[in-house]
């Protein structure tokens, strides 16, 4: 079994992004594939941590999650909220038949 070993990419706050092979993915990752597959969205937002089995626990979610633009008391989630927000846009372009932004 494959050990998962990621790669931190950033760190702000307390938020701590990390990227994995396919190989090491942990098992969150296959619960969160299996949500949003059965979510059958293109875009939700999902509150969820882990508890100390590292079973998935899911606080909420919903298909209009709220992303803001402006986070003076969690700073940290700044470079995480502009990742979703180009996400987003590209994802509206490509379905509105936009390659790319007038």
């Amino acid at each position: 079994m494959a050990e998962n070993i990621g790669r931190v990419v950033q760190i702000s706050g307390p938020a701590v992004d990390v990227q994995f092979e396919e190989a090491t993915m942990p098992p969150i990752y296959q619960a969160l594939r299996v949500v949003r597959e059965r979510f059958g969205l293109d875009y939700f937002g999902i509150d969820c941590g882990l508890d100390p089995d590292d079973n998935l626990v899911v606080f909420e979610v919903n298909a209009s999650m709220l992303v803001h633009d402006d986070n003076v008391e969690f700073p940290y989630k700044d470079p995480f909220v502009r990742v979703i927000k180009t996400a987003f846009d590209a994802m509206l372009r490509s379905r509105a038949g936009r390659s790319s932004a007038r």
